[in-house]
């Protein structure tokens, strides 16, 4: 939601219907867009950082660039009107959203979510915010508590370690597996995936990113004969969609890294492709012990960051003993 955002108020500015000059606030895009506050706050922030708006001095944004005749008066609030994004089922746009504020939440608490109060603040059914939250859990995000309820886990720089000496004990070996297995065309489509956002890194999203993770580290995987080995792999997906939401959330300039990262993930499947499942599995050891070095070295950068108040929804708990 935030992505479409960003890009449909990018687009009315171009084109002048936003003009410079005029301002933007978090509330009238959220009521604009029919969206909640969350994803507007984000597609306003990214506006900025490209340099399409710039911070008013009082509340709200204003739209930069050179001005003419037409040019909208000085914080007079921009005329959006009412517009419908593409519709899509209500569980998702929960779930992208849970899943973005629980992945940068954790960075500084462990939380508790509550379903109760998942469906009041997204105005859905029970039913609706269990379903979110249950897909959340098969990707790792949340848990659940000895009493049942809903949890996320603090993530730690030794959570962090831990999780990817797992992964790189257990992942090359299951891809040696699944090699044989996985037909060639799903391979040779996710390389050509891959290199088609590689020639673009500014502006890969974090719903893309965790998309291309999931291309090499789960979707390739599935073939695997060794069920068990998934099953234990299972328990480090955190990783692969909590990392790209903290890279776009908080590590300065992070296109080199992404950029290299996803570059060896082309070296992977570009080897698969020769038959080279060996020199495939030790690149892809290399790939994740290089990844976890990355995150334990910034892990203070983010860490130096403040945190955001938690949403409604979200409440800090204990960390898990």
């Amino acid at each position: 939601m935030q992505e479409r955002v960003y890009t449909m108020i990018k687009a009315m500015i171009k084109d002048g219907r936003i003009r410079p000059g005029e301002r933007l606030l978090e509330a009238h895009v959220a009521r604009a867009f029919a969206v909640s506050r969350s994803p507007a706050r984000r597609a306003l922030q990214a506006l900025c950082i490209d340099k399409t708006v710039r911070e008013g001095d009082g509340r709200g944004y204003v739209v930069v660039g050179r001005r003419g005749n037409g040019h909208g008066r000085d914080g007079e609030i921009a005329n959006i009107g009412e517009i419908s994004l593409e519709s899509s089922p209500r569980w998702k746009q929960v779930h992208a959203e849970l899943e973005r504020e629980i992945c940068v939440a954790v960075v500084y608490r462990s939380l508790r979510i509550t379903e109760d109060r998942v469906a009041e603040h997204f105005d859905v059914s029970r039913t609706v915010a269990r379903d979110a939250l249950a897909r959340l859990h098969s990707s790792g995000v949340v848990d659940k508590d000895r009493q049942g309820r809903w949890v996320a886990e603090r993530i730690t720089a030794s959570r962090i370690r831990a999780l990817y000496e797992l992964r790189w004990l257990i992942e090359p070996e299951a891809l040696v597996q699944s090699a044989q297995a996985t037909p060639v065309g799903v391979v040779r489509e996710a390389r050509d995936k891959l290199r088609d956002a590689l020639t673009d890194i500014p502006t890969l999203g974090s719903t893309t990113h965790i998309d291309l993770e999931n291309d090499l580290h789960v979707r390739l995987l599935a073939a695997c004969p060794n069920t068990e080995l998934l099953r234990v792999l299972e328990r480090t997906h955190l990783l692969l969609v909590s990392n790209p939401h903290r890279v776009h959330s908080y590590i300065d300039e992070p296109e080199t890294h992404v950029y290299e990262s996803l570059h060896q993930h082309l070296e992977v499947l570009d080897l698969l492709l020769k038959n080279k499942h060996e020199r495939a599995a030790d690149t892809l050891k290399r790939h994740l012990k290089e990844s976890c070095a990355f995150w334990i070295e910034h892990w203070h950068q983010v860490q130096s960051h403040l945190a955001e108040p938690l949403p409604p929804y979200l409440v800090e708990a204990e960390p898990a003993a």
